[in-house]
């Protein structure tokens, strides 16, 4: 059985984020597209799917560190009056993606796609990627 387009679109991101290089924001743009056209085309299920705990600092510090090295012109970027950084944003949109990763591949298929859509839908897609995207429109 095939993965799912959310999932192959997730995993395609953290790949594109942990290349080695300085990535393009042209790049950037397109798979925070793809992820927020990904997250469109699923529904929240309902689960009874436990996910269990993860130590969401750690990981998300690695998936900083992976910003400010693949976008160093971008990392510490104030990229919203008031101190939204796009490392940040990078960083908080990585972070969930390899929990719902991480769930898919430990077979909670449910708790997987549950946390991407809700993450779609409350964190990631509203606060990060859309306002991220829409800044580099802006100034790229």
């Amino acid at each position: 059985m095939d993965d799912p387009e959310w999932i192959t679109v997730s995993r395609r991101f953290l790949a594109f984020l942990e290349s080695d290089g300085e990535g393009s924001t042209t790049d950037l743009a397109g798979e925070l597209e793809h992820l927020l056209a990904a997250g469109a085309d699923v529904g929240l299920p309902d689960t009874d799917e436990e996910a269990p705990e993860r130590d969401a600092l750690v990981t998300y510090k690695r998936w900083y560190a992976c910003a400010q090295r693949r976008f160093p012109t971008l990392a510490d970027s104030d990229c919203e009056p008031g101190g939204r950084w796009a490392g940040d944003d990078l960083a908080d949109i990585a972070t969930d993606l390899e929990e719902a990763v991480d769930l898919w591949e430990e077979g909670l298929r449910r708790a997987a796609l549950w946390e991407f859509r809700f993450g779609w839908q409350t964190h990631w897609g509203p606060h990060h990627a859309r306002p991220l995207l829409d800044w580099l429109r802006r100034t790229t």
